[in-house]
């Protein structure tokens, strides 16, 4: 699973892709290795949250 983000406000173009490139990467090679398993996205489904999402 990847989810990347672009704020509205970004301007640092490459800065952006490079990071969601490696976001991207990351999580296609954690799927190779077969992570997170189901069992851990059941699991954990209740209490996952964004890092940088800004709860009200």
């Amino acid at each position: 699973i990847v989810n990347v983000f672009v704020h509205p406000s970004a301007s640092a173009r490459k800065r952006v892709f490079i990071n969601n490139y490696k976001a991207t990467r990351n999580a296609i090679r954690k799927a190779m290795e077969g992570l997170p398993t189901v069992d851990d996205g059941i699991e954990n489904a209740e209490i996952a949250r964004h890092p940088f999402r800004n709860d009200p």
